[in-house]
């Protein structure tokens, strides 16, 4: 089966070294077959027709004259035929200096890893687009998806490839769902409009959104823990 992944994430910036930093980064991906590619970005087009919303959807755009287009959107990802997986990480218990050669992207990249690796399966093709954003290292894609070859042999790595949010609607897609699973982990209600949104992926998942085990499948949150213990 060819399966494609659109990944972004939130708050990066976390990760620099800084005594002071705090709080959760999150990378995250809508996997989805191939086939049902078109499909949701049909949806989602008309969806913004229907509630006159253009421009890139994002979840720092959630707000009460948009969030009936926000809720359309978690409604047609429960809809389709798509999952979604992200890796939340305590900025706090990222050591760079001992694990990553005190390279911020280094360590960027290989959370990138651990968010792709645990749902690649034997004998299906996978085309990973990211959220495009500068490197300093122009190679990181390539050795991340040499890296992912390696690991699964038995696996096609076909494509892991940079593309811009706003020419993509399913990466657009992939940031309101890490902005509400970040928004919940961090138990923030600052808008009632995103509260909203949050609440509507609870009522349908039927349960909150938190952490879970490695088997959820519809909205699985991989939280790391980097200092070890129970």
């Amino acid at each position: 089966m060819k399966i494609e992944i659109y990944c972004d994430e939130s708050r990066p910036e976390r990760l620099a070294s800084k005594p002071s930093r705090e709080g959760l980064v999150l990378i995250g991906g809508l996997w989805l077959p191939a086939h049902v590619r078109e499909q949701s970005k049909t949806l989602i087009a008309e969806a913004r027709a229907a509630y006159n919303t253009m421009g890139e959807a994002k979840w720092n755009r959630v707000c009460r004259s948009r969030l009936g287009f926000y809720l359309r959107l978690v409604e047609i990802f429960f809809a389709v035929e798509a999952r979604f997986r992200c890796v939340a990480i305590g900025s706090a218990d990222v050591d760079l200096d001992r694990y990553h050669q005190s390279d911020q992207e280094l360590g960027f990249y290989k959370f990138y890893y651990q968010l792709l690796h645990h749902w690649i399966r034997d004998f299906n093709e996978y085309w990973a687009f990211l959220d495009f954003k500068k490197n300093h290292s122009r190679d990181r894609l390539h050795v991340l998806g040499h890296v992912l070859s390696r690991a699964h042999p038995n696996a096609k790595i076909a494509c892991v490839q940079a593309v811009p949010s706003r020419e993509s609607a399913l990466i657009q897609m992939t940031d309101v769902l890490i902005g509400a699973a970040g928004y919940a982990l961090e138990r923030r209600e600052t808008s009632e409009a995103k509260v909203a949104v949050v609440h509507e992926i609870e009522r349908r998942l039927g349960r909150t959104i938190r952490a879970t085990g490695p088997y959820e499948r519809k909205f699985n949150i991989f939280r790391m823990k980097l200092q070890g213990g129970w």
